[in-house]
């Protein structure tokens, strides 16, 4: 593709791309296809298995409508972004995006994108976070509906030490590192700090600033939200990543339920990992944006089904409860 600096510019405006860095810009640059779009045009429909993503040139209007009765959800115009879920999974769509007003846009294969990401490439992987992190804000959103603000306690301030280091010869016994490579390993273990917990410590506390991202290798641990428990979680299980990424504070605080081992990664080592290209640090940021996606999705679903109408009743936490945020935190 030859250079066109119109378009770099206009994909450096565009919030989607705005982690990425200019030199990797053109590695985007190389996957964009520039298409024009007719009024009336179905772009796609909701059911449709996404493949393709698109930014809307400035003259272009397209409605976003869910159900069979055509029911209105957005309208995006020039400069937004249109099917990006598809870049991390190859879920269905979940709504109807038909052209309301025709103009230029430019799409971008998913497979066209996966090459990167296989790749390890990081102009990939700050597209990813820059999802991860708009996703995690509109959940925030959802879950605050869950357990409102005022009902419950807050947790007690509590000290909660780092742990010790650990050797490299350990990281099989949190599952999702076993296909780490040796080299990416090493790395990661001279960050990482264990904590074994006692029934009732706390990992981290709601409210607080994030500074780490943890992982439970054994034992089981709970999650709290103005002192309710909300969700348990098991061996294998990442939390406060979503933090990390968003710069938000912890939603919920993280209680150990039985003897547990919890590894700690520092938010300023994991930032130094993620810059540094560390696979495992990409790694993270893959299996968050998967699971947001899948959580939004199913956000947005239960949110449109229970749309209250005049004199109805609104959003419930009951309505909600299916819904898992085990990666909000």
């Amino acid at each position: 593709m030859e250079p066109n600096p119109a378009l770099e510019k206009f994909l450096h405006s565009i919030p989607l791309f705005e982690l990425v860095k200019k030199e990797d810009l053109v590695e985007l640059l190389r996957l964009v296809r520039p298409i024009q779009l007719a009024q009336g045009e179905v772009i796609f429909q909701e059911g449709d298995v996404g493949g393709a993503m698109w930014v809307l040139g400035p003259e272009t209007e397209v409605a976003l409508t869910v159900g069979p009765d055509a029911r209105p959800l957005a309208t995006l115009t020039g400069g937004d972004t249109l099917g990006e879920m598809s870049l991390i999974d190859d879920a269905v769509r979940s709504a109807t995006a038909t052209v309301k007003k025709a103009g230029g846009a430019y799409r971008i294969e998913a497979s066209d994108f996966d090459v990167l990401r296989d790749q390890q490439r990081p102009a990939a992987y700050n597209v990813l976070r820059k999802m991860a992190r708009d996703m995690s804000l509109r959940l925030r959103m959802v879950s605050v509906q869950i357990v409102p603000e005022g009902v419950g306690q807050p947790e007690p301030a509590t000290k909660v030490n780092e742990g010790t280091r650990l050797h490299a010869s350990t990281l099989d016994d949190f599952w999702p590192l076993r296909d780490t490579p040796a080299t990416a390993r090493l790395a990661l273990a001279q960050k990482l700090t264990e904590r074994t917990l006692q029934p009732g410590e706390m990992v981290c506390r709601e409210g607080e600033p994030s500074d780490a991202i943890f992982m439970l290798v054994a034992g089981e641990v709970e999650t709290r939200r103005h002192g309710t428990p909300f969700l348990v979680l098991g061996p294998g299980s990442l939390f406060g990543l979503v933090s990390t990424l968003d710069g938000g504070n912890r939603s919920a605080s993280v209680v150990a339920r039985s003897e547990s081992r919890v590894w700690r990664l520092g938010s300023a080592d994991f930032e130094m990992l993620f810059q540094a290209g560390n696979r495992f640090a990409y790694r993270l940021v893959e299996l968050v944006s998967r699971q947001l996606a899948a959580n939004l999705r199913q956000a947005n679903s239960t949110l449109v089904a229970h749309t209250a109408a005049p004199g109805e009743q609104g959003l419930t936490a009951s309505s909600l409860g299916e819904l898992d945020f085990k990666l909000t935190l």
